[in-house]
């Protein structure tokens, strides 16, 4: 099963428009056991919907992961804030972002579809 729930993970990342997924609620425990634990449940959603797969899985599990989804934007919003006003206060301060607080506040990945625990960077 876990080879299987693996596939079906990479295809749903990493494929254009995966196809014929066979999704029952076993696999969809482990996908949120292991999107939990590599924080990635909000990429998983962002992917399926973007990929307009939502019809394979159970409305259970959209609707957890939907809730994830919204929760992580709003956080990040906090963030990315809170990343603005820090910098405000170093700007005496040679100051570099970086890891995922370096990509939400340079806009190179939505807000909603990367989780972040904390805000990292770097000063001379």
């Amino acid at each position: 099963m876990k080879k299987k729930s693996e596939l079906i993970l990479r295809n749903i990342l990493f494929k254009k428009r995966p196809v014929d997924l066979k999704i029952n609620s076993e696999i969809e425990e482990w996908l949120i056991k292991i999107g939990s634990s590599e924080l990635i449940l909000p990429a998983l959603y962002f992917n399926i919907l973007t990929k307009q797969i939502k019809h394979y899985f159970s409305d259970e599990f959209i609707n957890y992961l939907k809730y994830i989804f919204n929760e992580n934007y709003k956080r990040n919003k906090i963030l990315k804030s809170e990343i603005k006003q820090i910098e405000s206060i170093l700007a005496d301060l040679d100051i570099i972002f970086i890891k995922g607080s370096f990509l939400i506040v340079n806009d190179y990945v939505k807000a909603e579809e990367r989780m972040i625990g904390d805000i990292d960077f770097l000063f001379k």
